[in-house]
């Protein structure tokens, strides 16, 4: 009686939020090869979605087959006072699992959707496995109950469980695997998980379980190595076995693969690029690896560009990514991947831009020191200098020897490393050492300083000259076709041009790719700035050499600000500046 007055507690929030009606679908009975409508009320008082945006179903099929799971992505479009879409139903799928989400604010609602197939003779597909169902019904039994309770509920269902396994021996092998787990008995998991690679090897539940197990390992909830070095053993052999399933794609996913061979990883992820051309994951999984051995740097960069390429695109987003966390961690990696890729080839300029893009999105002490010493490659002390002190304060170990070089080098204060080192960091100075660094702050004071002439012709065949610009604010933007993150702001920079229309402020961007290849682009990209291609020579005038670069030039055409990276913060940036400077 306390059991199923527990249980009808836990589903009250369910039924409530099934009256509502915030979503549902027709038909009732959803058929194998037939279609199906799925429909949303963002007007409803508990839809979390907005009309004002657009609204995408996540739709995952589960089939009978290989119970195999596959994810699409549909759109909604407005049917009367809500939205719907209709969605075909493959010929295998046994179970229909979907939730709502927008991909340009993030926005997710759980008030999806888990839907039963039936076949034509008008049964259920998953009755044919009744013990399947029995791993999702206690998933959430120790968050809504407690552990040593749900440990007592398991077992009770395990007698029943146990009873099925002549009629549905992969269900029941596939449910028990993980009750084990939830009940302590990490051994009869592992007999359970084993029994499967026997009898189904090469089977999506089989890697299912073995994932299920890693990520309890992962998280703690196993403390036995030499079981879990098992299972992970077993787990890589299976993904050598059928590196073209997604099992082998998952495993990369959330196992060290550190002892995969790279002829394998090479071929599950070429696979994978083939099959889901959107998923950046096979991309990073790759670049990381090349990364990791230290070959194929010009690989590296065409991996990583592909990867911003996608995650770029909000419809891209890595699975349930919707607050952008695990999406600026990819992108952070990939172009600090890059970076050491240019590096490695000796382009320094190039894996600095990309490294700075690598800080903007996710900073931290291996991308600093990397930074660091990219500027010391380039003979820019000063900047060095303060990326590695950055790196000291983030943890780099190895930043301190860098810096030592750098003050070697640079420094002529007089003082010895130590004394310099611990004003550096911050540490409390003596007098001395305040009227020292008070002299080192006057001596660097920024000075504003004449802009370099430049006349060029603009796409739309004006004649730009900064003599002729003089008596305006001027914006100027340098960037490329290769720099993502110059891709990236252009929204913002769009808006600010907006912002700015009725003010004396002209936007110029500088580009050093050909026109045509600029003219290409624009026909499926907008960018309000005056845009002005083949500028090589404008850019050494300036002395740009990370992308994107801004400065800002005030009335008299001198330089008023000079800005490298990309990232959020440029938009706030340049409009704080503007509205100084107008």
């Amino acid at each position: 009686m306390k059991r199923l007055i527990l249980v009808l507690i836990a589903l009250i929030p369910q039924l409530l939020w099934a009256q509502e009606s915030v979503s549902g679908y027709t038909p009732e009975n959803p058929v194998v090869g037939g279609e199906i409508t799925v429909w949303y009320k963002p007007d409803h008082p508990k839809a979390a979605l907005s009309e004002n945006e657009t609204i995408y179903a996540a739709v995952t099929f589960i089939n009978d087959v290989e119970f195999d799971t596959n994810r699409f992505q549909y759109t909604l479009e407005r049917d009367g006072n809500r939205y719907s879409c209709i969605i075909p139903i493959p010929d295998d799928c046994m179970t229909i699992n979907l939730y709502y989400y927008t991909a340009s604010t993030s926005g997710l609602d759980w008030a999806g959707l888990e839907i039963d197939v039936y076949n034509r003779n008008g049964k259920m597909v998953k009755a044919k496995y009744p013990a399947f169902g029995y791993r999702n019904k206690w998933f959430p039994f120790p968050f809504q109950y407690g552990e040593d309770t749900a440990r007592m509920m398991i077992l009770e269902d395990v007698k029943e469980v146990e009873k099925l396994r002549a009629q549905d021996p992969l269900g029941v092998a596939y449910s028990l695997a993980y009750g084990y787990i939830l009940t302590g008995e990490e051994a009869k998991s592992r007999d359970e998980i084993k029994g499967m690679l026997n009898r189904y090897p090469g089977h999506q539940l089989t890697s299912q379980a073995l994932g299920s197990y890693s990520y309890q390992v992962y998280a703690g909830k196993i403390d036995n190595p030499a079981g879990a070095a098992e299972m992970d053993s077993l787990h890589l052999d299976m993904v050598s076995k059928y590196p073209n399933k997604n099992i082998a794609r998952m495993y990369l996913k959330s196992n060290n693969t550190k002892n995969v061979p790279l002829e394998l990883i090479e071929r599950i992820c070429r696979n994978w690029m083939n099959e889901v051309p959107k998923d950046a994951q096979a991309y990073m999984r790759l670049a990381a690896r090349y990364h990791d051995e230290g070959k194929y740097p010009k690989k590296i960069i065409g991996l990583a560009e592909k990867g911003i390429e996608l995650l770029l695109d909000p419809q891209n987003r890595i699975y349930l990514d919707l607050k952008g966390t695990m999406t600026r961690r990819f992108l952070s990696h990939f172009s600090y991947y890059q970076a050491s890729a240019w590096v490695q080839i000796g382009e320094y300029e190039k894996a600095l831009s990309s490294v700075i893009n690598s800080n903007s999105f996710l900073p931290s002490a291996d991308k600093k020191l990397l930074e660091g010493q990219i500027w010391i490659a380039l003979g820019n002390y000063y900047e060095a200098e303060a990326v590695l002190v950055e790196a000291m304060n983030l943890g780099s170990g190895e930043a301190e020897a860098e810096l030592k070089n750098v003050f070697t080098i640079h420094d002529q204060s007089g003082k010895s490393f130590e004394q310099y080192l611990s004003l550096k960091l911050g540490k409390e100075p003596n007098e001395d050492q305040k009227k020292s660094e008070t002299k080192v702050q006057l001596k660097i004071k920024p000075q504003e300083v004449s802009a370099p002439e430049f006349s060029k012709r603009s796409l739309d065949g004006t004649v730009l000259s900064l003599e002729k610009l003089k008596g305006k604010v001027v914006v100027l933007n340098f960037w490329n076709l290769g720099c993502g993150p110059c891709r990236a702001e252009m929204p913002d920079l769009n808006k600010l041009v907006e912002k700015y229309k009725n003010e004396e402020v002209v936007f110029i961007a500088f580009s050093n790719d050909q026109r045509i290849r600029v003219e290409e682009f624009l026909r499926k990209k907008i960018f309000d700035y005056q845009l002005i291609t083949d500028s090589n020579d404008v850019f050494k005038a300036y002395g740009v050499k990370v992308l994107p670069t801004h400065f800002v030039i005030n009335r008299d055409g001198a330089i008023h600000h000079r800005m490298t990276g990309g990232g959020k913060k440029n938009y706030e940036i340049l409009d704080n500046v503007l509205g100084t400077i107008l």
